[in-house]
């Protein structure tokens, strides 16, 4: 497909109780296409998030880069990353997905989407609520894990089942991205998680890449790995045209 042009705009995602700021990016006289969310790393919605944003519109898609903590009490330093991690914390997965359903209804709301498919991707603690979503919403058509946490170390009243046991609830197809280097999600991991999707017959792709570790596709981030990341990114893509535009 042709890249295309972009409108980008800062838009308000309308939630109950209120709102939450988002990113948006469409592609100039594509007519109506899919949507995709996306969702950020415990960083939040930085310049980072917003050019994998612009990327999906330019691949055709109209993208929505959400910031989950837009309406946290704590919004911290972006160089304090245990203050980073800390609001992370505070975010209950409940809250999370909730929010995520607003943005799918959101994006079936404006013209540039309105009855045309939407999916999700999501990078680390992005990765695990776009998993999430496809779990809770079956308006949403396909999801891209990107190192998403899939065992919880502790559970806890916000955070109360990890992501695993989840899996006999996911809607849609997905496709997972994992680094066998990543010591936040150690391989074993990733094929218990395997067996469990194939054991309960859902639709999915899982790739391992040897050699890299945790946000290797983060172009920002010391553990970027450019040729795996061209790849994930390629595969991806392609996942998103197979089940988005069929």
């Amino acid at each position: 497909m042709a890249s295309f042009e972009i409108d980008e705009t800062m838009v308000d995602v309308p939630v109950a109780g209120g709102s939450f700021r988002a990113f948006r990016a469409i592609p100039k006289g594509a007519g109506a296409q899919p949507g995709i969310i996306v969702v950020h790393e415990f960083h939040g919605l930085n310049d980072h998030i917003k050019d994998v944003t612009r990327r999906l519109a330019r691949e055709g898609y109209v993208a929505l880069g959400v910031d989950l903590f837009s309406r946290a009490e704590d919004q911290p330093d972006p160089a304090d990353t245990q203050a980073l991690f800390r609001r992370m914390q505070k975010l209950s997965d409940e809250e999370a997905v909730e929010d995520l359903v607003a943005a799918e209804n959101y994006l079936h709301s404006i013209p540039q989407v309105g009855a045309r498919r939407v999916g999700a991707i999501g990078f680390s603690i992005g990765g695990t609520y776009a998993y999430l979503l496809g779990c809770a919403d079956e308006m949403v058509r396909a999801v891209a894990s990107c190192y998403g946490t899939i065992t919880y170390a502790t559970t806890n009243p916000l955070k109360p089942i990890s992501p695993i046991e989840k899996a006999d609830n996911l809607l849609c197809p997905l496709i997972g991205i994992f680094g066998a280097e990543d010591p936040l999600i150690p391989v074993e991991q990733v094929r218990e998680f395997e067996e469990r999707l194939r054991g309960l017959g859902k639709d999915f792709e899982i790739h391992v890449y040897p050699g890299c570790g945790h946000a290797f596709l983060n172009d920002t981030r010391e553990n970027h790995r450019p040729e795996a990341a061209r790849d994930a990114w390629s595969k991806t893509i392609r996942f998103f045209a197979k089940h988005l535009r069929a």
